[in-house]
Protein backbone atom coordinates (compact mmCIF):
# COMPACT_ATOMS: atom_id res chain seq x y z
CA UNK A 1 0.00 0.00 0.00
CA UNK A 2 1.00 3.31 -0.82
CA UNK A 3 0.84 6.05 1.58
CA UNK A 4 -0.49 9.45 0.47
CA UNK A 5 2.43 11.66 -0.50
CA UNK A 6 1.11 14.67 2.24
CA UNK A 7 1.99 11.78 4.99
CA UNK A 8 5.15 10.80 3.77
CA UNK A 9 7.80 12.70 5.52
CA UNK A 10 5.83 13.35 8.51
CA UNK A 11 5.46 8.86 8.69
CA UNK A 12 9.79 9.59 7.93
CA UNK A 13 9.49 11.51 10.55
CA UNK A 14 7.14 9.75 13.05
CA UNK A 15 9.88 6.85 12.40
CA UNK A 16 12.86 8.55 13.57
CA UNK A 17 10.91 9.45 16.88
CA UNK A 18 10.04 5.73 17.13
CA UNK A 19 13.66 4.55 16.76
CA UNK A 20 16.01 2.83 19.08
CA UNK A 21 18.17 5.67 21.36
CA UNK A 22 21.38 4.66 19.78
CA UNK A 23 19.41 5.06 16.20
CA UNK A 24 18.91 8.36 16.93
CA UNK A 25 22.18 9.46 18.07
CA UNK A 26 23.62 8.18 14.95
CA UNK A 27 21.08 10.24 13.05
CA UNK A 28 21.36 13.38 14.60
CA UNK A 29 25.17 13.07 14.67
CA UNK A 30 25.01 12.52 10.62
CA UNK A 31 23.14 15.63 11.06
CA UNK A 32 25.96 17.07 12.58
CA UNK A 33 24.18 17.87 15.95
CA UNK A 34 26.42 17.06 19.01
CA UNK A 35 24.50 16.17 21.70
CA UNK A 36 20.97 17.84 21.88
CA UNK A 37 18.11 16.39 20.93
CA UNK A 38 15.85 18.90 19.58
CA UNK A 39 16.16 18.38 16.06
CA UNK A 40 14.29 15.00 16.20
CA UNK A 41 11.64 17.06 17.93
CA UNK A 42 11.13 20.06 15.26
CA UNK A 43 11.02 17.93 12.48
CA UNK A 44 8.15 16.29 13.52
CA UNK A 45 6.81 19.74 14.80
CA UNK A 46 7.39 21.06 11.41
CA UNK A 47 5.84 18.39 9.29
CA UNK A 48 2.91 17.59 12.26
CA UNK A 49 1.06 21.35 12.62
CA UNK A 50 0.78 22.06 9.16
CA UNK A 51 -1.15 18.79 8.19
CA UNK A 52 -2.88 18.06 11.42
CA UNK A 53 -6.20 18.48 10.18
CA UNK A 54 -5.52 16.17 7.05
CA UNK A 55 -4.36 13.38 9.47
CA UNK A 56 -7.48 13.79 11.47
CA UNK A 57 -9.32 13.16 8.26
CA UNK A 58 -7.48 10.68 7.13
CA UNK A 59 -7.17 8.69 10.36
CA UNK A 60 -8.39 9.82 13.98
CA UNK A 61 -6.15 7.32 15.49
CA UNK A 62 -3.03 8.62 14.08
CA UNK A 63 -4.42 12.13 14.82
CA UNK A 64 -5.23 11.01 18.52
CA UNK A 65 -1.47 9.64 18.30
CA UNK A 66 0.14 13.08 17.07
CA UNK A 67 -1.48 14.82 19.24
CA UNK A 68 -0.33 12.69 22.53
CA UNK A 69 3.27 12.93 20.69
CA UNK A 70 3.22 16.83 20.47
CA UNK A 71 2.42 17.28 24.41
CA UNK A 72 4.79 14.72 25.28
CA UNK A 73 7.43 16.79 23.36
CA UNK A 74 6.11 19.58 24.82
CA UNK A 75 7.31 18.71 28.39
CA UNK A 76 9.18 21.20 30.42
CA UNK A 77 10.77 18.07 32.36
CA UNK A 78 11.44 16.55 29.11
CA UNK A 79 15.54 16.19 28.94
CA UNK A 80 17.60 17.09 25.44
CA UNK A 81 21.02 15.30 25.52
CA UNK A 82 21.73 12.11 24.08
CA UNK A 83 22.20 10.63 27.52
CA UNK A 84 18.46 11.69 28.01
CA UNK A 85 17.03 9.49 25.32
CA UNK A 86 17.20 6.54 27.47
CA UNK A 87 14.97 7.99 30.23
CA UNK A 88 11.62 6.83 30.31
CA UNK A 89 9.89 9.97 28.96
CA UNK A 90 11.79 9.07 26.04
CA UNK A 91 10.72 5.42 25.80
CA UNK A 92 7.27 6.13 26.25
CA UNK A 93 8.04 9.68 23.24
CA UNK A 94 9.30 6.46 21.10
CA UNK A 95 6.40 4.18 21.75
CA UNK A 96 3.80 6.67 21.22
CA UNK A 97 5.61 7.50 17.97
CA UNK A 98 5.37 3.85 16.68
CA UNK A 99 2.04 3.79 17.28
CA UNK A 100 1.06 7.04 15.26
CA UNK A 101 3.69 5.64 12.60
CA UNK A 102 1.26 2.57 11.91
CA UNK A 103 -1.79 3.84 11.97
CA UNK A 104 -0.23 6.43 9.36
CA UNK A 105 0.82 3.89 7.76
CA UNK A 106 -2.58 2.31 7.28
CA UNK A 107 -4.31 4.98 5.49
CA UNK A 108 -4.79 3.87 1.61
CA UNK A 109 -3.44 6.49 -0.75
CA UNK A 110 -6.84 8.39 -2.25
CA UNK A 111 -7.09 11.19 -4.54
CA UNK A 112 -8.35 13.59 -2.36
CA UNK A 113 -5.35 12.99 0.18
CA UNK A 114 -2.59 13.48 -2.62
Amino acid sequence: MTMPEPFQALAHSLGRLATSAPDQIKYLEALGVTDLVDELVLEFDDLYRPRASLVEEASPEAAAACRELDRMLSNDQLGWTFADLESPQWQGIRATAAAAHSALADVPARGSLC
